[in-house]
Protein backbone atom coordinates (compact mmCIF):
# COMPACT_ATOMS: atom_id res chain seq x y z
CA UNK A 1 0.00 0.00 0.00
CA UNK A 2 3.13 2.80 0.73
CA UNK A 3 4.73 1.90 -2.87
CA UNK A 4 0.90 2.59 -4.40
CA UNK A 5 0.84 5.91 -2.04
CA UNK A 6 4.14 6.87 -3.29
CA UNK A 7 3.56 6.29 -6.83
CA UNK A 8 0.09 8.45 -6.46
CA UNK A 9 2.25 11.53 -4.63
CA UNK A 10 5.03 11.02 -7.50
CA UNK A 11 2.15 11.16 -10.23
CA UNK A 12 0.26 14.69 -8.39
CA UNK A 13 3.45 16.01 -7.87
CA UNK A 14 4.76 15.73 -11.46
CA UNK A 15 1.55 17.08 -12.46
CA UNK A 16 1.86 20.13 -9.74
CA UNK A 17 5.46 20.73 -11.97
CA UNK A 18 3.69 20.46 -15.26
CA UNK A 19 1.03 22.82 -14.40
CA UNK A 20 3.39 25.49 -12.55
CA UNK A 21 6.19 25.19 -15.52
CA UNK A 22 4.56 24.31 -18.53
CA UNK A 23 0.36 26.01 -18.29
CA UNK A 24 2.03 29.18 -20.27
CA UNK A 25 1.64 27.01 -23.67
CA UNK A 26 -2.02 26.35 -23.65
CA UNK A 27 -4.40 28.89 -24.48
CA UNK A 28 -7.06 27.49 -23.26
CA UNK A 29 -6.13 25.23 -19.80
CA UNK A 30 -10.05 24.78 -18.29
CA UNK A 31 -8.85 20.35 -18.89
CA UNK A 32 -5.88 21.19 -17.25
CA UNK A 33 -7.89 22.15 -13.46
CA UNK A 34 -10.08 19.22 -14.29
CA UNK A 35 -7.15 17.24 -14.73
CA UNK A 36 -5.98 18.29 -11.24
CA UNK A 37 -9.02 17.39 -9.14
CA UNK A 38 -9.47 14.31 -10.37
CA UNK A 39 -5.56 13.23 -9.39
CA UNK A 40 -6.31 15.19 -5.94
CA UNK A 41 -9.43 13.41 -5.85
CA UNK A 42 -7.74 10.34 -5.87
CA UNK A 43 -5.42 10.97 -3.09
CA UNK A 44 -8.44 12.24 -0.63
CA UNK A 45 -10.16 9.34 -1.28
CA UNK A 46 -6.94 7.14 -0.56
CA UNK A 47 -6.31 9.39 2.63
CA UNK A 48 -10.01 8.97 3.82
CA UNK A 49 -10.00 4.85 3.16
CA UNK A 50 -7.11 4.52 5.90
CA UNK A 51 -9.05 6.88 8.00
CA UNK A 52 -6.31 9.40 8.60
CA UNK A 53 -7.61 12.08 11.35
CA UNK A 54 -8.05 15.66 9.73
CA UNK A 55 -7.49 18.87 11.29
CA UNK A 56 -6.64 22.29 10.32
CA UNK A 57 -3.79 24.06 11.48
CA UNK A 58 -4.21 27.57 12.59
CA UNK A 59 -1.96 28.84 10.23
CA UNK A 60 -5.41 29.14 7.29
CA UNK A 61 -7.38 30.62 9.37
CA UNK A 62 -7.24 34.09 7.28
CA UNK A 63 -6.40 32.37 4.20
CA UNK A 64 -10.20 31.02 4.73
CA UNK A 65 -11.59 34.01 5.93
CA UNK A 66 -10.23 35.67 3.04
CA UNK A 67 -12.02 33.38 0.48
CA UNK A 68 -15.19 33.73 1.79
CA UNK A 69 -14.95 37.84 1.42
CA UNK A 70 -13.65 36.78 -2.37
CA UNK A 71 -16.97 35.14 -3.24
CA UNK A 72 -19.06 37.75 -1.41
CA UNK A 73 -17.49 40.01 -3.73
CA UNK A 74 -17.94 38.08 -6.89
CA UNK A 75 -21.78 38.77 -6.87
CA UNK A 76 -20.88 42.66 -7.54
CA UNK A 77 -17.79 42.01 -9.56
CA UNK A 78 -17.73 43.79 -12.99
CA UNK A 79 -17.21 40.42 -14.72
CA UNK A 80 -19.12 37.46 -12.76
CA UNK A 81 -18.02 34.79 -14.74
CA UNK A 82 -14.28 36.28 -14.72
CA UNK A 83 -14.39 36.81 -10.60
CA UNK A 84 -15.94 33.21 -9.93
CA UNK A 85 -13.40 31.26 -11.76
CA UNK A 86 -10.52 33.02 -10.30
CA UNK A 87 -12.25 32.65 -6.92
CA UNK A 88 -13.14 28.71 -7.59
CA UNK A 89 -9.23 28.34 -8.62
CA UNK A 90 -7.98 30.33 -5.90
CA UNK A 91 -9.82 28.57 -3.09
CA UNK A 92 -9.55 24.98 -4.95
CA UNK A 93 -5.23 25.65 -4.59
CA UNK A 94 -6.22 26.57 -1.06
CA UNK A 95 -7.90 23.30 -0.21
CA UNK A 96 -4.86 21.29 -1.55
CA UNK A 97 -2.63 22.96 0.56
CA UNK A 98 -4.43 22.68 3.40
CA UNK A 99 -5.36 18.96 2.61
CA UNK A 100 -1.28 18.46 2.77
CA UNK A 101 -0.71 20.49 5.30
CA UNK A 102 -1.46 17.26 7.29
CA UNK A 103 -0.26 14.64 4.74
CA UNK A 104 3.01 13.81 5.43
CA UNK A 105 6.02 12.32 3.79
CA UNK A 106 5.76 14.33 0.48
CA UNK A 107 7.74 17.27 0.21
CA UNK A 108 11.04 15.88 -0.93
CA UNK A 109 8.83 14.67 -3.84
CA UNK A 110 7.43 18.02 -4.45
CA UNK A 111 10.67 19.80 -4.07
CA UNK A 112 12.31 17.11 -6.62
CA UNK A 113 9.36 17.70 -9.51
CA UNK A 114 9.90 21.77 -9.04
CA UNK A 115 13.46 21.21 -8.92
CA UNK A 116 13.35 19.42 -12.70
CA UNK A 117 10.63 21.63 -14.44
CA UNK A 118 12.52 24.74 -13.34
CA UNK A 119 15.52 23.39 -14.14
CA UNK A 120 14.72 22.54 -17.88
CA UNK A 121 13.53 26.38 -18.27
CA UNK A 122 17.49 27.20 -17.06
CA UNK A 123 19.06 24.82 -19.25
CA UNK A 124 16.66 26.44 -22.06
CA UNK A 125 17.34 29.50 -20.74
CA UNK A 126 21.38 29.60 -20.96
CA UNK A 127 21.08 27.94 -24.32
CA UNK A 128 19.22 30.71 -25.70
CA UNK A 129 21.96 33.00 -24.65
CA UNK A 130 24.79 30.93 -26.47
CA UNK A 131 22.49 30.00 -29.46
CA UNK A 132 19.88 32.84 -30.02
CA UNK A 133 18.16 32.24 -33.32
CA UNK A 134 18.34 28.45 -32.74
CA UNK A 135 16.47 28.65 -29.42
CA UNK A 136 13.97 31.24 -30.94
CA UNK A 137 12.94 28.94 -33.60
CA UNK A 138 12.48 25.95 -30.86
CA UNK A 139 10.46 28.67 -29.38
CA UNK A 140 8.38 29.67 -32.08
CA UNK A 141 7.29 25.61 -32.36
CA UNK A 142 5.51 26.33 -28.76
CA UNK A 143 4.40 30.39 -27.83
CA UNK A 144 1.25 32.02 -29.71
CA UNK A 145 2.60 34.52 -32.37
CA UNK A 146 2.57 37.07 -29.53
CA UNK A 147 4.17 35.61 -26.93
CA UNK A 148 7.32 35.16 -29.65
CA UNK A 149 7.10 38.40 -30.73
CA UNK A 150 7.61 39.60 -27.37
CA UNK A 151 10.52 36.68 -26.79
CA UNK A 152 12.43 38.11 -29.51
CA UNK A 153 12.02 41.65 -29.00
CA UNK A 154 13.00 41.05 -25.36
CA UNK A 155 15.99 38.93 -26.40
CA UNK A 156 17.56 41.05 -29.32
CA UNK A 157 16.44 44.70 -28.14
CA UNK A 158 16.97 44.36 -24.64
CA UNK A 159 18.98 41.24 -23.99
CA UNK A 160 16.45 39.97 -21.51
CA UNK A 161 15.77 36.42 -22.06
CA UNK A 162 11.84 34.90 -21.25
CA UNK A 163 13.02 31.14 -22.91
CA UNK A 164 9.87 29.15 -23.02
CA UNK A 165 8.09 30.62 -20.91
CA UNK A 166 6.65 33.55 -22.96
CA UNK A 167 7.02 36.03 -20.08
CA UNK A 168 10.23 37.66 -18.24
CA UNK A 169 8.33 37.75 -14.97
CA UNK A 170 7.09 33.64 -15.37
CA UNK A 171 10.95 32.49 -16.16
CA UNK A 172 12.18 34.52 -13.68
CA UNK A 173 9.57 32.66 -11.23
CA UNK A 174 11.08 29.51 -12.29
CA UNK A 175 14.61 30.82 -11.44
CA UNK A 176 13.62 32.24 -8.16
CA UNK A 177 12.09 28.73 -7.01
CA UNK A 178 14.97 27.42 -7.13
CA UNK A 179 17.13 29.79 -5.56
CA UNK A 180 14.47 29.08 -2.75
CA UNK A 181 14.92 25.76 -3.15
CA UNK A 182 18.69 25.63 -3.26
CA UNK A 183 18.66 27.81 -0.68
CA UNK A 184 16.51 26.19 2.00
CA UNK A 185 18.99 23.01 1.77
CA UNK A 186 22.05 25.20 2.51
CA UNK A 187 20.25 26.70 5.75
CA UNK A 188 19.26 23.22 6.24
CA UNK A 189 22.81 20.61 5.56
CA UNK A 190 25.27 20.43 7.53
CA UNK A 191 27.31 19.48 4.37
CA UNK A 192 26.44 21.13 0.91
CA UNK A 193 27.10 19.23 -1.96
CA UNK A 194 29.07 20.97 -5.21
CA UNK A 195 26.76 20.35 -7.40
CA UNK A 196 23.90 21.84 -5.66
CA UNK A 197 26.10 25.01 -4.91
CA UNK A 198 27.07 25.02 -9.08
CA UNK A 199 23.06 25.19 -9.55
CA UNK A 200 22.49 27.40 -7.61
CA UNK A 201 24.35 30.03 -8.98
CA UNK A 202 23.54 29.17 -12.28
CA UNK A 203 19.63 29.92 -10.95
CA UNK A 204 21.13 33.46 -10.18
CA UNK A 205 22.74 33.91 -13.53
CA UNK A 206 19.29 33.09 -14.83
CA UNK A 207 17.43 34.99 -12.60
CA UNK A 208 19.66 38.40 -14.09
CA UNK A 209 19.36 37.25 -17.30
CA UNK A 210 15.31 38.37 -17.30
CA UNK A 211 16.22 41.40 -16.29
CA UNK A 212 13.51 41.53 -14.05
CA UNK A 213 14.38 43.80 -11.20
CA UNK A 214 11.38 43.78 -9.04
CA UNK A 215 11.99 40.03 -8.47
CA UNK A 216 16.09 40.50 -8.54
CA UNK A 217 15.36 42.61 -5.20
CA UNK A 218 12.80 40.71 -3.95
CA UNK A 219 14.68 37.11 -3.99
CA UNK A 220 18.19 38.69 -2.64
CA UNK A 221 15.40 39.77 0.35
CA UNK A 222 14.37 36.40 0.71
CA UNK A 223 17.36 34.92 1.08
CA UNK A 224 18.63 37.35 3.29
CA UNK A 225 16.02 36.50 5.72
CA UNK A 226 16.34 32.54 5.70
CA UNK A 227 20.27 32.94 5.92
CA UNK A 228 19.77 35.63 8.81
CA UNK A 229 17.47 32.64 10.65
CA UNK A 230 20.12 29.76 10.25
CA UNK A 231 22.64 31.06 12.60
CA UNK A 232 24.29 27.45 12.43
CA UNK A 233 25.32 28.36 8.93
CA UNK A 234 25.84 31.95 8.19
CA UNK A 235 26.55 34.33 10.99
CA UNK A 236 24.99 37.99 10.91
CA UNK A 237 28.43 39.51 10.65
CA UNK A 238 28.62 37.94 6.82
CA UNK A 239 25.48 38.60 5.86
CA UNK A 240 26.09 42.50 6.21
CA UNK A 241 29.07 41.91 4.15
CA UNK A 242 27.06 40.36 1.39
CA UNK A 243 24.99 42.82 1.12
CA UNK A 244 27.76 45.65 1.66
CA UNK A 245 29.44 43.97 -1.12
CA UNK A 246 26.29 43.28 -3.55
CA UNK A 247 25.53 47.04 -2.94
CA UNK A 248 28.92 47.74 -4.33
CA UNK A 249 28.62 45.86 -7.15
CA UNK A 250 24.93 47.67 -7.90
CA UNK A 251 26.61 51.04 -7.64
CA UNK A 252 29.27 50.03 -10.01
CA UNK A 253 26.87 48.11 -12.31
CA UNK A 254 24.52 51.33 -11.95
CA UNK A 255 27.36 54.38 -12.59
CA UNK A 256 28.74 51.85 -15.63
CA UNK A 257 24.98 51.29 -17.35
CA UNK A 258 23.49 54.35 -16.34
CA UNK A 259 21.49 55.24 -19.58
CA UNK A 260 20.36 52.50 -20.35
CA UNK A 261 19.09 51.83 -16.64
CA UNK A 262 17.33 54.77 -17.35
CA UNK A 263 15.43 54.41 -19.97
CA UNK A 264 13.98 51.00 -18.48
CA UNK A 265 13.02 52.39 -14.84
CA UNK A 266 11.63 55.59 -16.97
CA UNK A 267 9.02 53.19 -19.27
CA UNK A 268 8.43 50.87 -15.83
CA UNK A 269 7.70 53.96 -13.48
CA UNK A 270 5.80 56.04 -15.50
CA UNK A 271 3.61 52.64 -16.50
CA UNK A 272 3.37 51.89 -12.93
CA UNK A 273 2.17 55.51 -12.08
CA UNK A 274 -0.60 55.05 -14.22
CA UNK A 275 -1.88 51.88 -12.95
CA UNK A 276 -1.72 53.20 -9.71
CA UNK A 277 -3.94 56.38 -10.42
CA UNK A 278 -6.52 54.11 -11.73
CA UNK A 279 -6.36 52.14 -8.70
CA UNK A 280 -6.62 55.23 -6.28
CA UNK A 281 -9.40 56.66 -7.76
CA UNK A 282 -11.96 53.04 -7.98
CA UNK A 283 -10.78 52.90 -4.26
CA UNK A 284 -12.11 56.22 -3.49
CA UNK A 285 -15.19 54.94 -5.11
CA UNK A 286 -15.51 51.81 -2.92
CA UNK A 287 -13.26 52.08 -0.11
CA UNK A 288 -15.31 49.25 2.12
CA UNK A 289 -16.16 46.89 0.42
CA UNK A 290 -14.47 47.21 -2.80
CA UNK A 291 -15.50 46.91 -6.51
CA UNK A 292 -15.72 42.78 -6.83
CA UNK A 293 -12.69 40.43 -7.25
CA UNK A 294 -10.75 40.10 -10.82
CA UNK A 295 -12.64 43.77 -11.39
CA UNK A 296 -8.69 45.92 -10.85
CA UNK A 297 -8.47 45.79 -14.96
CA UNK A 298 -11.46 47.90 -15.47
CA UNK A 299 -9.49 51.14 -13.63
CA UNK A 300 -6.15 50.38 -15.00
CA UNK A 301 -3.72 51.68 -17.71
CA UNK A 302 -4.26 49.07 -20.50
CA UNK A 303 -6.70 46.96 -18.42
CA UNK A 304 -3.03 45.86 -16.19
CA UNK A 305 -2.94 44.12 -13.32
CA UNK A 306 -2.29 46.03 -10.42
CA UNK A 307 1.17 45.25 -9.66
CA UNK A 308 0.75 45.64 -6.52
CA UNK A 309 -1.23 43.19 -4.11
CA UNK A 310 -1.90 45.24 -1.15
CA UNK A 311 -3.80 47.99 -3.27
CA UNK A 312 -5.46 45.30 -5.64
CA UNK A 313 -6.90 43.99 -3.47
CA UNK A 314 -8.31 47.22 -1.82
CA UNK A 315 -9.87 47.95 -5.00
CA UNK A 316 -11.74 44.58 -5.13
CA UNK A 317 -12.14 43.17 -1.44
CA UNK A 318 -12.36 46.99 -0.28
CA UNK A 319 -10.87 47.53 2.88
CA UNK A 320 -11.95 44.31 4.99
CA UNK A 321 -10.16 42.56 2.28
CA UNK A 322 -7.10 44.24 2.50
CA UNK A 323 -6.70 43.91 6.55
CA UNK A 324 -7.66 40.27 6.10
CA UNK A 325 -4.65 39.61 3.46
CA UNK A 326 -2.11 41.53 5.75
CA UNK A 327 -3.45 38.96 8.72
CA UNK A 328 -2.90 36.30 6.05
CA UNK A 329 0.43 36.78 4.69
CA UNK A 330 1.86 37.89 8.21
CA UNK A 331 0.11 35.61 11.16
CA UNK A 332 1.88 32.53 9.29
CA UNK A 333 5.30 34.15 8.87
CA UNK A 334 5.20 34.63 12.51
CA UNK A 335 3.88 31.01 12.75
CA UNK A 336 7.14 29.79 10.83
CA UNK A 337 9.60 31.73 12.45
CA UNK A 338 7.83 30.96 15.68
CA UNK A 339 8.64 26.82 14.43
CA UNK A 340 12.59 27.21 13.28
CA UNK A 341 13.31 28.84 16.73
CA UNK A 342 12.02 26.17 18.59
CA UNK A 343 14.24 23.80 16.65
CA UNK A 344 17.23 21.46 17.99
CA UNK A 345 20.37 24.21 17.32
CA UNK A 346 22.20 21.07 16.39
CA UNK A 347 19.74 21.24 13.20
CA UNK A 348 19.41 17.68 13.75
CA UNK A 349 16.06 17.67 12.12
CA UNK A 350 15.83 18.43 8.53
CA UNK A 351 14.41 21.97 8.42
CA UNK A 352 13.95 21.87 4.63
CA UNK A 353 10.52 22.70 4.65
CA UNK A 354 10.83 25.64 7.21
CA UNK A 355 13.13 27.75 4.95
CA UNK A 356 11.59 27.37 1.82
CA UNK A 357 8.15 28.14 3.53
CA UNK A 358 9.64 30.90 4.85
CA UNK A 359 11.38 31.76 2.05
CA UNK A 360 8.11 31.55 -0.32
CA UNK A 361 6.54 33.61 2.28
CA UNK A 362 8.84 36.68 2.12
CA UNK A 363 8.86 36.56 -1.28
CA UNK A 364 5.06 37.05 -1.57
CA UNK A 365 5.35 39.49 0.79
CA UNK A 366 7.96 41.87 -0.92
CA UNK A 367 7.26 40.99 -4.82
CA UNK A 368 3.40 41.75 -3.72
CA UNK A 369 4.63 45.61 -3.74
CA UNK A 370 5.62 45.42 -7.48
CA UNK A 371 4.47 42.43 -8.99
CA UNK A 372 1.02 39.99 -9.12
CA UNK A 373 2.16 37.00 -6.80
CA UNK A 374 -1.51 36.51 -5.57
CA UNK A 375 -3.11 36.61 -9.03
CA UNK A 376 -0.82 34.77 -10.43
CA UNK A 377 -1.83 30.90 -10.73
CA UNK A 378 1.28 29.46 -10.64
CA UNK A 379 2.78 31.54 -8.28
CA UNK A 380 -0.71 30.63 -5.92
CA UNK A 381 -0.31 27.52 -5.84
CA UNK A 382 3.42 26.89 -5.31
CA UNK A 383 3.33 29.54 -2.36
CA UNK A 384 0.07 27.70 -0.55
CA UNK A 385 2.10 24.81 -1.21
CA UNK A 386 5.14 25.67 0.41
CA UNK A 387 3.71 27.15 3.45
CA UNK A 388 1.88 23.90 3.04
CA UNK A 389 5.46 22.31 3.95
CA UNK A 390 6.38 24.26 6.61
CA UNK A 391 3.27 23.47 8.54
CA UNK A 392 3.06 19.22 8.34
CA UNK A 393 5.26 16.78 8.97
CA UNK A 394 8.46 16.07 6.97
Amino acid sequence: MEKEKSVLLNIWFAYVMFYVCFKHLFINDNFLYVLMDTLFLLIVMETLYHKNIIKIKNDWIFHIILVLNMFFSVFYARSFGDALKFSIIFSNFLLIAIWFSFYSGWQKKFYSWMKYGCLFHLAFTIFSVAFKETSLRISARFLDSEMQRMTVRWMQEFHQYAGISGQLGTNAFFFSVLIGLFGAEWCAAQKIKTSTKILYLFSWMGLILTGKKGLLITVFIATIVICWTAENKFSRRKILELMSLGGVGISILGIALHKRIQEIFYVSVVSRIQIMQGMVAAILEKPIFGNGVNSVGFFTYDSHLGHNIYLQMWVEQGIIGLVVLLFMLFFPLFLTLKRIRRQNPGFKVNNTNYYFSLFMQIFVIVYGFSGNPLYDYNIIITYFLALSSGMSKG
